[in-house]
């Protein structure tokens, strides 16, 4: 597997990371939080690179990038009343929604349940990705391997 390294600065760099999406590449953009690694979430092959560049379990499902509203109705099998006020409220932000994933999502974009995480990213440029993608994008949360983790500390 190459390695591209892109900058945001670059005017075409959008371009460059939609055409690697589009041939079913795996991409790290940056996010609400530090960066995600991302893929073409309708396209099966590209989402399985994705659990193996995370060596991210198939059981586990991971969320949807949205670049807006719109994604959010491109995957999800129903948007409640509420979700809708929640996303006008909150949308760009850090909220995270649970819905139920569409039939055309690949199985391994939702793993052993039906129901897809969403959330929408704040960077100008991962905005400015998924206004030229125009779909959403699956990203694994970041996993710590079990050696890493520590029990929890009481609070004094």
């Amino acid at each position: 597997m190459d390695t591209i390294t892109l900058s945001l600065d670059d005017p075409t760099a959008i371009q460059q990371l939609v055409a690697l999406l589009e041939r079913g590449e795996v991409v790290a953009l940056p996010t609400d939080t530090v960066y995600g690694v991302a893929a073409d979430g309708f396209n099966a092959d590209a989402v399985e690179k994705l659990f193996i560049a995370k060596d991210r379990p198939s059981t586990k499902a991971i969320m949807l990038l949205l670049g807006d509203y719109d994604d959010l109705q491109k995957a999800a099998v129903y948007v409640s009343p509420t979700a809708q006020r929640l996303t006008e409220r909150f949308w760009p932000g850090g909220l995270t929604l649970v819905v139920e994933g569409r039939d055309d999502l690949p199985p391994i974009s939702a793993p052993r349940t039906e129901l897809s995480a969403s959330a929408y990213p704040i960077p100008k440029s991962s905005a400015r990705l998924f206004a030229d993608w125009g779909d959403p994008l699956p990203r694994p949360a970041p996993t710590v391997p079990a050696a890493q983790t520590r029990a929890p500390r009481k609070m004094s």
